[in-house]
């Protein structure tokens, strides 16, 4: 028998424990002196990690990237590109890690460019990424997503193309004129902007035809970025989707108190709706 209101109970319960966790992380890593780049599997991995960050979700970030190191290993090179200034104390986090390097958003676009699309952090995400110079094996990844051992099992084969993490079946989160305007035929799953591998360079000029007539519209779209490279990602002919079952972006269980069995992902994106949930299995286990 299902007991009315359950969820909305089981879902402010996990939130509180995933709050608690967060701010239990943050005094720890505030007020310790923490060594966080010592916690990993010691292996180097020949793949770049490419994140667009603000001071908001640094802490968000310094879990993504632990968790990378625990899981997996020690990249190339994590490269993040910063919507706004950073406290001492998160330069001080970030700089232990001595494969992380960071730019402003604008670091390496033109200044006529820049002006053009600083005004919604979407359009800023999206040109700082393409600015990016794509040298191997580069997954643009948001901080909100935590990575698992069974990641590792995929890595030869992340080498080979270009390859998309899938929205949801449930979700749409694309603009809808984007059919009508580019000729754009929906892709079986849509693109989460959330997580991406390339190894090719990505035709950029398809999305900026997109958002140069957005602006000219005044779209109101929260999913600018996203929109962009589902029109990019659906000319790409080449590039393959990651399985939906193992690289997992749904929030289906937001209602559930019992996280999800974390064997069974290589990624988990903890988009809004779940986000909380990131925390809700803590963070004392990368410090053992």
């Amino acid at each position: 028998m299902r007991i009315a209101g359950l969820g909305r109970v089981n879902k402010f319960i996990s939130k509180q424990i995933g709050k608690n966790n967060k701010n239990e992380f943050e005094n720890y890593i505030s007020s310790n002196d923490v060594k966080l780049h010592l916690h990993s599997k010691k292996e180097f991995i020949d793949i770049s990690l490419v994140t667009f960050v603000n001071s908001n979700n640094i802490t968000d970030l310094l879990l993504c990237i632990i968790s990378f190191l625990d899981s997996i290993g020690e990249p190339k090179v994590w490269t993040l590109y910063l919507d706004d200034n950073l406290t001492a104390q998160q330069i001080s986090l970030i700089k232990q890690f001595g494969f992380v390097q960071y730019f402003k958003w604008n670091h390496f676009v033109s200044q006529d460019k820049s002006d053009d699309y600083s005004q919604k952090w979407q359009l800023r995400k999206f040109i700082a990424f393409s600015s990016h110079w794509i040298h191997g094996t580069t997954i643009f990844t948001d901080s909100d997503i935590i990575y698992y051992p069974k990641f590792y099992d995929y890595l030869p084969a992340f080498k080979t193309k270009n390859w998309y993490l899938p929205e949801p079946p449930e979700c749409c989160n694309y603009d809808s004129s984007l059919g009508e305007d580019f000729r754009f035929e929906k892709l079986m799953y849509s693109v989460n902007a959330g997580f991406v591998i390339v190894n090719s360079e990505l035709n950029w000029e398809l999305g900026f035809d997109y958002l140069n007539q957005a602006k000219k519209l005044k779209s109101e779209s929260y999913f600018l970025d996203q929109t962009a490279l589902n029109l990019i990602f659906s000319k790409d002919f080449e590039a393959m989707i990651l399985d939906p079952r193992i690289f997992h972006a749904s929030a289906n269980d937001h209602f559930s108190l019992k996280p999800l069995d974390i064997r069974d992902f290589a990624i988990r994106h903890y988009v809004g709706l779940v986000r909380h949930k990131m925390w809700q299995l803590g963070w004392r286990k990368y410090f053992k």
